[in-house]
């Protein structure tokens, strides 16, 4: 993939929609190309986790649309804003063995920050994952 490739792919999101079906507190759902995307909001007290699969699996699939698949979560998120903005966090993880999507979450958490006018954002770690915490909390 070239340059202007990478770009683009950022700029395309896959067409989604709420997912009426879905057991979490709001969930999505996107048709991306052959395999299909859900991202779910699961409020818990006033925090909200944000989690995403592509074909039921919470982590990198190797099919090659990593970058659309995050531009469509990204937009997911962005677009949903209001819903995320009075929650006291808003968390979301990865396994530290996917360093790609942990290099992702470290572009997209300042930005998520900034959107949500949060002042702390945290990054921790357990043995397996990486923790992004988004909050006011001192």
């Amino acid at each position: 993939m070239n340059f202007k490739n990478f770009h683009e792919a950022f700029d395309k999101p896959y067409k989604w929609e709420i997912d009426p079906d879905s057991v979490a507190s709001l969930g999505f759902i996107a048709d991306a190309d052959d395999y299909t995307l859900e991202v779910y909001f699961w409020k818990n007290d006033a925090d909200i986790e944000i989690t995403f699969a592509v074909d039921d699996l919470e982590r990198l699939t190797g099919n090659g649309n990593a970058f659309r698949i995050f531009a469509t979560v990204k937009d997911i998120i962005f677009a949903n804003i209001k819903y995320l903005k009075y929650s006291k966090s808003v968390y979301f993880s990865a396994e530290k063995k996917e360093k790609s999507r942990v290099k992702l979450y470290k572009l997209l958490a300042p930005k998520l920050k900034k959107k949500l006018k949060k002042k702390h954002l945290v990054l921790s770690e357990t043995p397996g994952l990486v923790i992004f915490t988004i909050s006011d909390k001192d």
